[in-house]
């Protein structure tokens, strides 16, 4: 984002030439292009890869996670866990535990920890009483 900025201010106050640009900056004169036509540089793109090693045990692993969501959060299964129950139940899926480590992070749901009703509320309250007229600004 500093770059884009960079890139277009020495573009409209200094040098003026994309080639000079990216000469000065050390950046392809593409960069520069992108930079002058957006401020804000584009999401860089992700390709779809399927789980070859993975895919038999992906249920394995779903049915884990799932039954994670109702256990005591100091009883669910970490990666490690995972792996080493997955070594122990399905021998013939071999799969390192850096592939399960990087499993849910894939687009799959990953448990995320939500603050109760009554906690967000508190904190709704303690920024209306903070603000001196009480409004949200």
């Amino acid at each position: 984002m500093e770059l884009y900025e960079q890139i277009r201010r020495e573009y409209e106050h200094g040098s003026g030439t994309i080639r000079a640009v990216s000469r000065k900056l050390g950046v392809h004169r593409r960069e520069v292009r992108k930079a002058l036509s957006s401020a804000i540089p584009a999401a860089r793109k992700v390709p779809e890869r399927d789980h070859p090693k993975l895919a038999p045990a992906i249920p394995f692993i779903n049915a884990i996670l799932e039954a994670d969501r109702k256990a005591p959060r100091k009883q669910r299964h970490t990666a490690h866990r995972i792996w080493m129950r997955m070594r122990r139940e399905m021998p013939e899926v071999e799969v390192a535990g850096s592939t399960i480590r990087r499993y849910p992070q894939c687009g799959e749901d990953v448990l995320v920890a939500v603050p109760p009703l009554d906690l967000l509320k508190q904190l709704d309250h303690n920024f209306m009483v903070g603000n001196n007229q009480g409004q949200w600004n």
